[in-house]
């Protein structure tokens, strides 16, 4: 599966669970995961890959580095099924109609 669609994937299964996912695009700084993910008072960043062929850059590798030891772990999702597991783990946003966060 092409990046592109592996990343419209998790965003319309994100977007299911009330979770926000934007690009990450960053002029001053190459390197940065694809997306940034916000909901239940969380944030991860994430990177896709093509399948197994897909490698990250020593650029890449360096800048996720540099998030994790400031608590920002990136997570690079593959596959589908990789998307499927990621996604089945983030915990359900649920708003009020005014938009606040409703805890069950």
């Amino acid at each position: 599966m092409l990046e592109k669609d592996l990343e419209k994937y998790f965003n319309a299964a994100a977007e299911r669970k009330g979770y926000m996912s934007l690009k990450f695009v960053s002029p001053a700084w190459r390197g940065v995961p694809d997306r940034i993910v916000f909901g239940a008072g969380r944030c991860y960043l994430v990177e896709f890959k093509n399948g197994l062929e897909g490698r990250l850059s020593k650029l890449q590798e360096f800048m996720f580095w540099r998030f994790k030891i400031r608590g920002f772990p990136v997570t690079v999702l593959r596959t589908k099924e990789e998307v499927d597991l990621f996604v089945d783990g983030l915990s359900s946003v649920r708003l009020s109609a005014s938009g606040d966060r409703v805890d069950p």
